[in-house]
């Protein structure tokens, strides 16, 4: 599934645990993500002003370095780093 980068955000955010929709928009502003996440099914709201993740929302959470870093255009794998630390 491709996400935006600001979707990518807000989906790790939601991996440490459940947040309100105040605290989404004090670390993200008021374009935190999370409603076009619970629309594709990798968030829900637990009550009605908390984010939380779903089982499929951390099947596609990205680890921190990979999944967001990767798209400004840095080494994927810890192989590709050292292949660019040795050959830049």
């Amino acid at each position: 599934m491709k996400l935006e980068l600001q979707q990518k955000k807000t989906l790790l955010a939601l991996r440490a645990g459940p947040l309100s929709r105040e605290q989404l928009a004090e670390r993200f502003g008021r374009d935190h993500k999370g409603a076009s996440l619970v629309k594709l099914g990798l968030a829900r709201m637990r009550d009605e002003i908390t984010f939380e993740i779903t089982a499929l929302g951390r099947e596609n959470c990205p680890s921190r370095r990979i999944g967001i870093y990767a798209q400004k255009g840095r080494p994927k794998s810890n192989k590709e780093r050292n292949e660019h630390a040795t050959n830049p």
